[in-house]
């Protein structure tokens, strides 16, 4: 197995805008069964005054958003 870090400080948004992008234009179809991974989606927010205008915010909530981050790794393209 080869592991490959991926840095969500500099990877992070472009992979948000990715994300969002495919569910947007019904490219990706999510089972209703995946209620946490949907309540995260949906629960989104991008950071106000960031760097990029897709810099997710984490702050406040309980949710920790494992399951978005797990999705948006989905569209990084990592060539070995």
């Amino acid at each position: 197995m080869i592991v490959v870090p991926v840095s969500f400080g500099k990877q992070g948004p472009l992979l948000l805008q990715k994300a969002a992008t495919a569910i947007q234009r019904n490219w990706v179809a999510i089972h209703p069964k995946f209620t946490e991974l949907i309540e995260q989606l949906q629960s989104a927010r991008t950071k106000e005054n960031a760097m990029s205008d897709w810099t997710l915010d984490k702050s406040g909530g309980s949710l920790t958003y494992d399951l978005l981050d797990a999705y948006r790794l989905c569209h990084a393209k990592i060539i070995v």
